[in-house]
């Protein structure tokens, strides 16, 4: 029994080197496994940036081709203007289409403006309005009470509603009931969409009243002036021969004597088609240009 106790801490000794041996050689292992794990994943990092980036020449190429594009815009774009001014002069300078010359004018000097303010700040314009606009409308106006204000707002409103319904004379088959009616109409659906609201104290009057004054403002201008009429009636012509052109389409992909019979699906369906087929190119010929690198690379 003592021989057994003496020999018992050597074989717990051996034993117990043994256990450490074997972790040593199971952290090495380990060790080792994660060393090489982390030489492949940073050597396929690499491959990937290599084949990812682009090289020093092609990075060179796309700088130059980037700043062609630039020098044709800085010169393209100030002859588009000349080249609008110079439409708009001889449209309005010659006879046969000086008839047209609002319209010719709002839209060409609306261009002009859009390429001008590209290379000129806006603020020229915005700091002499502010500088008339605050001190002497915004300022007064906004010291005023807010019933005040909703009180004048509710009384430009009506004024300009009754005047536009009752102030010009009537037209042949027109009587006085007949506008009466429609300003009835608009007063009866305001009252509903107040009827309606959960929360009628956060209605935003200001916003309903300035919306209303603007739709018969806009309404007098295109109505009762030549100058909105013809405008207005152009933007009409203008998109009824940019809808008519699906109908081209609807020709190319049925028949005319189809095309003919006004059918639902063939003719209202093709016009929209024509729209999504130009909504879905405008990105890819005007959004996207001058071409990225990227897709610069991926044209190569």
């Amino acid at each position: 029994m003592a021989l057994v106790q003496d020999e018992n801490p050597y074989l717990k000794a051996s034993s117990a080197v043994a256990v450490t041996q074997r972790e040593q050689d199971m952290v090495k292992r380990g060790s080792t496994e994660s060393y090489l794990k982390e030489k492949l994943n940073s050597v396929d990092e690499k491959h990937t940036e290599s084949t990812d980036a682009p090289s020093p020449v092609e990075e060179e190429e796309d700088a130059r081709r980037h700043a062609n594009v630039e020098k044709i815009r800085s010169l393209a774009v100030p002859a588009l203007a000349l080249l609008i001014l110079g439409w708009w002069i001889s449209a309005t300078v010659l006879k046969e289409t000086r008839h047209r010359w609002i319209v010719q004018t709002f839209f060409a000097w609306w261009f002009i403006l859009i390429i001008v303010f590209r290379y000129v700040p806006t603020t020229i314009i915005t700091r002499p309005i502010e500088s008339v606009w605050i001190p002497l409308i915004e300022r007064p106006w906004y010291n005023l009470s807010y019933p005040t204000r909703l009180t004048i707002g509710w009384l430009c409103l009506l004024g300009i509603v009754f005047g536009s319904a009752f102030g010009f004379p009537l037209q042949e088959g027109t009587t006085y009931g007949d506008r009466a009616i429609s300003v009835l109409g608009l007063a009866f659906f305001q009252f509903c969409f107040w009827l309606s609201s959960s929360k009628r104290k956060h209605i935003p009057w200001p916003t309903i009243i300035v919306g209303l004054f603007l739709q018969q403002a806009i309404a007098l201008f295109v109505l009762k002036s030549k100058a909105g009429f013809d405008i207005f009636r152009w933007i009409a012509t203008l998109a009824g021969d940019f809808l008519g052109q699906g109908e081209a389409g609807a020709k190319f992909f049925f028949d005319a004597e189809t095309i003919s019979k006004h059918w639902f699906f063939v003719n209202t369906v093709s016009q929209n088609a024509f729209i999504i087929v130009i909504h879905a190119l405008h990105p890819i010929f005007v959004t996207s240009w001058p071409p990225s690198s990227s897709s610069l690379h991926l044209s190569k």
